[in-house]
């Protein structure tokens, strides 16, 4: 937590409070979640990265159009460079698959 700077609450989330935070090591405008309980370590629920995208604080253009395919039930196909938010497209399919089964 020493690295963030937190600026304000954004709400709650599946887990705990959501925060808008600055990055002092990246220099980047982030997120922190409090978590009132255990939450696996890199998952995020359908729900976390809706709250993210409608926030505005990932620029996710073409990730957030993949998402809204992935919820019309298509299939995506997703290449990027490293650190671009494949793996939350990912993720979000996966949850959203276990949430449909």
């Amino acid at each position: 937590m020493e690295r963030y700077i937190i600026s304000e609450e954004l709400g709650d989330g599946t887990c705990g409070s959501v925060f808008k935070a600055f990055n002092i090591e990246t220099f980047e405008i982030t997120i922190v979640i409090e978590c009132e309980k255990p939450m696996k370590q890199g998952v995020l629920t359908p729900r976390h990265v809706r709250l993210l995208l409608h926030r505005g604080l990932w620029t996710l253009k073409y990730f957030s159009e993949a998402i809204y395919y992935l919820e019309k039930r298509e299939s995506v196909f997703v290449a990027a460079h490293t650190s671009a938010g494949k793996t939350v497209v990912a993720e979000y399919a996966f949850a959203l698959a276990s949430k449909l089964s």
